[in-house]
Formats: structure tokens, sequence, C-alpha cells
């Protein structure tokens, strides 16, 4: 392989270790508040718990056990309904009472746990949530990756992307183990729960250990979260390799070379292996827990082969620059317009083959709008149909929309008119479909607010 083509893959590895390790830290984000939370609802509890068998009739919390053990609250059910019906409330009764009442709390003590096991399961339920999803993005992320090396039309379908998270690994899912973890979670404050109920102690004392388990629970989370994206990664492109690049094609194992690289992955750095052979935990990610490499298509001193065979499947960085280049583009060069409804079109198109819920993301990460209002504009622009002059059909493609709309995705040199389109079309598909406007109705009262081709007027003046 050339120094050239080998620096090219070697570079796009990296930054897809580097992409991913801030998608993993902001998923762990999230992940983390919820271990949090569910410890600091488990510990209230527990002191509300306390706090009220400290004050009942002046007993510590053993005495309290023994003084209701002996009570029997069946044969004083019935005693107490007569004593509410004559209203006798002596001192004995009083007393009786409380007994009972006591009796009563202390038989919570089951309750008291069970409530604290909804509250893990809940909590786990949350977490393994956010691990799926963030599986399930990681697998789009790769499919999208894969797209712009081998064709705009490389495609995983649902099926295939939830047999891609679900399967096992080592013979075990990731579902599995994490609720393995989160049994020994329970069993820990189950522990914790008998020695504040049974033995009296104070709940403070537990405030070390909580916090230890709290640093336990995430920890696991993460080594989970972290190593299972590596390993649904590597499975979305084993079969993207294989679909493309077929059984015999041969791919490169890539690993993120630092002070905290393993030696099985230094050893693995740069090793060849067959699409056909590919397994993770043999020789593709993950090879450890924490593991970050990745692979590449392995093609030899014939890239550029490799590319021209492929020619209009995707678009390479050359091509990109093409298409920046048209913003250029102008009633000189392109008096018919010919050129930039050409540009228009082909761009609609690619944005179209890309996948929706990541594009989505994407714009909405680099606008700041919310990803409700994103989706809005994606269905308006690119999907819906709607009555216009020449019948119901999806609108024309933008040159300037379109080139608004890369700047968002690409994240750079973003204009304020690139915002004000967003709001604008976000807003026109909110008249539209829900009051039934028409389209020059919806247009009419919208430009009053956000003026998208005024605002770029003021741009090309700036």
């Amino acid at each position: 392989m050339t120094e050239t083509t080998n620096e090219y893959w070697l570079t796009r590895a990296q930054n897809v270790i580097d992409t991913e390790a801030q998608e993993d830290a902001k998923a762990m984000t999230d992940i983390e508040r919820i271990i949090l939370l569910m410890y600091a609802e488990i510990a209230r509890e527990i002191l509300a718990f306390y706090a009220k068998y400290a004050k009942s009739q002046g007993l510590v919390m053993q005495d309290a056990i023994k003084v209701a053990d002996q009570f029997d609250v069946v044969a004083f059910q019935q005693q107490a309904k007569k004593l509410v019906e004559t209203k006798d409330f002596s001192d004995e009764a009083n007393k009786a009472l409380k007994i009972y009442n006591t009796k009563m709390n202390i038989s919570r003590e089951k309750l008291l746990k069970q409530q604290l096991e909804l509250i893990v399961k809940r909590s786990g339920i949350d977490i393994e949530q956010k691990i799926e999803d963030k599986l399930v993005d990681a697998v789009d992320r790769e499919v999208e990756r894969q797209a712009g090396i081998l064709g705009e039309h490389v495609r995983i379908d649902d099926t295939h992307v939830k047999a891609v998270v679900n399967s096992n690994f080592k013979g075990v899912t990731w579902s599995k183990r994490l609720w393995k973890d989160m049994s020994q979670v329970q069993k820990e404050v189950e522990r914790i729960t008998s020695h504040v109920v049974l033995r009296g102690r104070h709940p403070n004392e537990f405030v070390s250990t909580f916090k230890k388990k709290t640093n336990a629970t995430t920890f696991n989370a993460k080594r989970l979260l972290i190593t299972e994206s590596a390993r649904v990664q590597a499975e979305a492109q084993k079969l993207t390799y294989l679909k493309e690049l077929g059984e015999d094609a041969k791919y490169k194992y890539v690993a993120k070379i630092d002070s905290k690289t393993s030696k099985l992955c230094h050893s693995l750095n740069g090793e060849v292996f067959k699409v056909k052979d590919m397994m993770p935990g043999v020789n593709a990610p993950p090879m450890h827990p924490f593991c970050r490499s990745t692979t590449v298509p392995h093609v030899g001193n014939w890239r550029d082969q490799f590319f021209k065979e492929r020619k209009g499947k995707y678009r390479l960085e050359d091509e990109d620059n093409n298409i920046k280049q048209s913003g250029a583009l102008n009633d000189k060069n392109d008096p018919y317009m010919k050129k930039r409804f050409n540009h228009a079109n082909m761009y609609y198109e690619s944005v179209r083959r890309r996948n929706k819920k990541i594009e989505i993301k994407i714009i909405s990460k680099n606008s700041g709008l919310k990803d409700r209002t994103i989706k809005r504009v994606y269905e308006h622009i690119f999907e819906n149909e709607y009555t216009l002059a020449k019948g119901k059909t999806n609108f024309d493609p933008d040159f300037e929309m379109a080139n608004s709309w890369q700047r968002l995705r690409e994240g750079k040199n973003i204009k304020k008119a690139d915002i004000i389109m967003l709001r604008h079309e976000a807003l026109e598909h909110y008249l539209m479909n829900k009051y039934n406007f028409s389209y020059k109705q919806a247009h009419n009262i919208v430009e009053k607010r956000y003026n998208y081709n005024k605002e770029l007027k003021k741009d090309n003046y700036k």
C-alpha cells in the first residue's frame, strides 16, 4: 500500500475512534445520572424509614421490633375496630394502638425492600434502554461511514440492526451482563436495609458504601457500553464488507495507539484478515473490555481502481470539494440555472439516502435546535408531498437551501440565514400539517417572521 493511501485509511480510522469516544462520553453522562438518582432515591427511602422508627414510642429499633413481634396483629384488628366504634381511647387503648402501628411498620420492612427493589429494577430498565439506543446509534453511524466509502446505497435493515445489537458476545448478551450487575446492586441494597432495620444502624453510616457502589455501578455500565459499542460496530463493518466487497475481501485492524493501548491491540495493529473470518474478540474489536480499536477495508495498492469501480455510489473528499465549490455558481457562469438545479437535485437525493435519524441528530447538534424541530424540517423539505402548482408532489430542490443544509451538516461556516431557513421550514411545516394551510398561505405568514431570502442577501453583501 502506498504511503498516501495508508495515511488516508489510518487518518479515517483514527477519526472514527475519536468520534466514538465522544459519543461514549455523551451516553455515559445520561447513564451516570440514572445511577446517581437511583442511589439517591434508595438512600432517601431508607432514611425516611429509619426516621419513622426512631420516633415511635421512644424505643430503639431492636426494642420496637421485639415488642412488635410479641404483638398479635390479627387478634387486635377486631379489638381496634371496637375501640374506634366506642371511641375508647384510654391510655391502654392508645398504647395498644401504638404497638399495632409499630407492628405494621415492622412488617413494612418487606415492603421497603420491595420498594427499593423496584427502584433498582426501574433504573436498570432505564440504563438498558439508554445502552440499547446507544448501540443502535453506533450501528447507524458505522453504516453511514461505510456508505461514504463503499457506496451511498449501503444499508442494514432494522431486523439486522436488532440482530446485531442483541447478539451474544462470548456466549452472553449485553442485556444479561447488565442485569447480572444490577442483581449485585440489589443484594447490596438488601444487605444495607437489613443493617438499618434489624440492627438499628443509622443510614448515614453507609454513605461511603453508597458512594463506592455508585462508582462501581457506573464503572460496570461504562465498561459494558464501550465494549458493546465496539462489538456492534465491528459486526456492522463485517455485514457491509461482505455485502459490498465479498467474502474474499480483506480488512485491516487499526488500534488507537497511546499509553492506554493494550499489548493485544498493539500486536494486532496493522494486521490484515479476510472478511469471512472476521470475528469480534478473535481478530476484530473488541479484543478486551474498553477496547477502542476499529477496522478499515484493505484495498491494497489499488485505491484509485477501488474508487473507480464504485464511482457514483459514494462521495470522496474531492467530490465533496466540488459540491462546496458549487456555492460559487451564479447568474454569470450558470445563466439558465441548470448547474445549480442539478447540484441541488443531486444533493437532495444524497440526503435522502442517508440515515434519517443520524441526519436529524447532526443538524440538531450543529444548529442548537431540538431534534423534533429538525425532524419537521427534514420531512418538510425531503419527504412530504403537498398539493402544489404541478399537482401533489415534493418541493423542488433549492440550490441555496442545499448549500445551507450542507453547512449545517458539516458544522462549519454556518450563517444566520441557515438557522432562519430551519425555523422558516419548521413553522411552515406546522401550519400546513396542523392547520391545513396551503403552501402560499403558510409561506406568506412565515416569511414575515423568518425571511430566508432576505437574510441570504445580507450575508452575501457582508
